[in-house]
């Protein structure tokens, strides 16, 4: 017992003491085994140094190991990049360093050694970029500010590690935005005093040369939240980016990348002003996601539910439409009651669309969907009843009626559905099934 409550105590500290937080994840985390392979390189890095060194982990992205093995010199044969820090240097912002170790004779040998821009990895992603045959090392640093980002692009060639790319960045990400087989390098980045935030669009050409397209974003924006990609004009790749107003405020710009121009679609603050855009804001926890699957994205946007108009904002209930990107404009898929505390989304059918209302039963934890006649009433007609239980309290709430419609790990989504059969309004079990989305 006395273990467990220090070991308890310990615990609080770590989460507490700002010293432990900068410390950062490397010196937080247990490091993973090294693999044969990685041992050989780890041991040729500390014969080249001839140094204690500390491995350092890109945080994000598919590259989350210290050593990084893939042909960077399309030379059909593997180089391996590491990122360390020597334990005998700790300056702040310089002690960051790039080994390139290559096969001698069928053992691994480091042949280039190169001080880092950055503090720390964020993310690193090997790709050819655009029509040119260049394997680019694309490298994403957080700062000594660790609110600035800057995202490096090198290439590796005869030996050298060479810098061709140097910009600050917000968001980074390597895709084929265009489907023409080829990769593109998107950067999206906040405003700072002299620059507005833009997204920009960087690829090589046959040459060598970067070829740029970007657009400037909303001027009111305090960070992004995320980056997500969804089908739009029949197969075309659209790019969303939730952007942060605000104190707790969220709204959405769509873009597409076509015949090498980067073209806003939708979300611009001037044409909301215009009254040209339905208005995307909403509350920061209300992501753009891929509610149902398909591959086309959905905004959910709230709205108020019925009977509740006149009730102060505390005492509010808000069902959330769901909103696709059609032919140029928000176009309403769902209805829904959605609650992101316990992760799961009810569609209505349609049949609902003006007829029914929600109330919370706070003694159950309940939300309780009802018939809606024209006012809130104690006694309207309940339709269904959603409730969240933990998986060792299921048995008891199916004794009550309720069914089980779906599970996620140790949480069961159950419904209770009105045994009226006269009324059109109640939902059928297979509707429930159907129509109840759990949020990953």
């Amino acid at each position: 017992m006395k273990i467990r409550m220090l070991a308890a105590i310990a615990l609080i500290v770590i989460i507490f003491t700002g010293c432990a937080v900068n410390a950062g994840v490397d010196t937080m985390l247990i490091p993973p085994k090294l693999s044969e392979e990685q041992e050989q390189i780890y041991q040729a890095l500390i014969k080249s140094v001839n140094s204690k060194i500390s491995l350092k982990y890109p945080k994000s992205g598919a590259n989350l190991s210290a050593f990084i093995v893939d042909d960077i010199d399309s030379d059909d044969e593997d180089e391996a990049i590491v990122f360390y820090e020597l334990e005998s240097i700790k300056a702040e912002g310089k002690s960051l360093r790039i080994n390139i170790l290559d096969k001698v004779d069928g053992e691994w040998s480091s042949v280039y050694d190169y001080s880092a821009e950055g503090v720390e990895v964020e993310r690193v992603i090997i790709s050819r970029l655009g029509e040119a045959d260049r394997m680019n090392i694309i490298v994403g640093y957080t700062m000594v500010n660790p609110d600035e980002k800057q995202v490096i692009v090198y290439n590796y060639k005869d030996g050298v590690l060479k810098k061709n790319l140097s910009e600050a960045y917000s968001i980074l990400d390597v895709r084929d935005l265009d489907n023409d087989g080829n990769n593109e390098l998107l950067i999206v980045v906040n405003q700072t005093a002299s620059k507005k935030a833009r997204a920009r669009v960087l690829k090589l050409s046959s040459e060598c040369k970067y070829l740029e397209s970007f657009v400037e974003l909303n001027t009111n924006i305090v960070e992004f939240k995320q980056l997500i990609y969804g089908l739009v004009d029949n197969g075309v790749r659209g790019i969303y980016i939730d952007e942060v107003i605000g104190a707790n405020a969220l709204q959405t710009e769509i873009f597409t990348f076509e015949n090498g121009l980067l073209r806003p679609r939708y979300g611009r603050i001037s044409e909301m002003d215009m009254g040209k855009d339905l208005n995307v804001i909403r509350p920061a926890s209300n992501k753009t996601m891929d509610i149902d699957g398909d591959s086309v994205l959905e905004i959910p946007i709230n709205e108020v539910f019925s009977g509740y108009g006149d009730y102060p904002e505390p005492e509010r209930l808000y069902k959330t439409n769901w909103f696709v990107f059609e032919n140029n404009t928000l176009v309403k898929k769902y209805e829904s009651y959605y609650s992101i505390t316990k992760g799961y989304s009810f569609m209505f059918p349609s049949r609902w669309q003006g007829q029914v209302t929600a109330k919370i039963d706070s003694i159950n934890d309940e939300v309780v969907i009802c018939k809606y006649d024209g006012q809130l009433k104690e006694n309207m007609k309940e339709l269904m009843r959603i409730a969240v239980v933990e998986k060792g309290n299921i048995e008891d709430k199916s004794n009550e009626g309720y069914e089980v419609m779906k599970t996620k790990g140790e949480v069961g989504y159950l419904v209770w559905i009105s045994p009226d059969t006269q009324e059109p309004l109640v939902p059928t079990k297979s509707e429930v099934m159907f129509n109840l989305m759990v949020i990953e």
